[in-house]
Formats: C-alpha cells, structure tokens, sequence
C-alpha cells in the first residue's frame, strides 16, 4: 500500500486484499510535493484480519484478530474465503505532520467483488468490482501528526 500526494493536490494508500500485484506496482514513483518530506508511505506488510463484518464487530465480544501479509491473497495464507461472507482487514498508519492542508486519498487496487472503507470508525465509501483501481477521499477523517485506523 503506498501513499502519494500527486501535484499537491492529495496523498493515495495503495492497497492490495486478495490479490499478488506485480512487483512493478509496489516502487515508488518520483513525486514531489512542497513541504512534505514523503509523499509516498507503502503500506504493504503486516494487517490483521478477523472473519467478521465491520458492522458485527461492536456487538462481539469474541473478535480475535489475526496476521496476514498484504499484498496477498487469503486463501494461500491460511483464511478461507466463503460465499457470500465478510471479513475486515485493519491497518494502522502514521500521517505525518507535513501532511497537514493537503487532500490524502484512499487508492485501492487488487480488489476482488465488494469493500466498504471506514478510517477511524468513520464510513468513507464502498466500491463494487473486479480487480479494478479506485480511490476516495479521507481527508475529513485523518488528523496530520497521528495515527490512524484504516478498516475494510
């Protein structure tokens, strides 16, 4: 998963749930963007994972959530995909100060049928379809300088 601000206009998370990408997508690009030391932040590695809605998981009391590797596919890692059944990966990521006056943005790509996006308890948006790239915005929902919680 990477973060970009492209023009100054925004900063994008690359993500990748269920499918391997290419090693070509995972290299950083040579974005600039005045007065932000990194406008590029992967978050490819470790998230976990819990065999639950985001919905269900306030009423629960027995959510364990467990390791996996993204990019990566669930299944080659040990987490059965059923039909027709949720689950929700969450990540935490720091964003830093510098980031602060800009639009940072969501970019998925990999994903496979349907995903709604919450930061921070806070519903983003959804997307239906079939490995295809999309974005959306989660500026209202980061503060620049803190930690933040990604779930989908």
């Amino acid at each position: 998963m990477i973060m970009k601000i492209k023009a100054g206009l925004f900063i994008s998370i690359l993500t990748f749930f269920l499918l391997i990408i290419s090693q070509g997508c995972h290299r950083k690009s040579n974005y600039v963007v005045n007065g932000v030391s990194d406008p590029i932040i992967s978050l490819n590695g470790e998230w976990l994972i819990c065999p639950y809605s985001f919905d269900s998981l306030k009423t629960r009391n027995d959510v364990t959530w467990k390791k996996i590797q993204v990019p990566g596919e669930c299944m080659m890692q040990g987490f059965p995909v059923r039909y027709d059944m949720p689950f929700t990966y969450k990540k935490e990521f720091f964003v830093p100060s510098d980031y602060n006056g800009k639009h940072v943005r969501l970019r998925m790509e990999g994903l496979f049928n349907y995903v709604r996006v919450w930061v921070n308890g806070i519903f983003i948006c959804d997307h239906s379809g079939g490995f295809t790239a999309w974005e959306c915005d989660i500026t209202s929902a980061v503060n620049p300088g803190k930690t933040a919680v990604l779930m989908a």
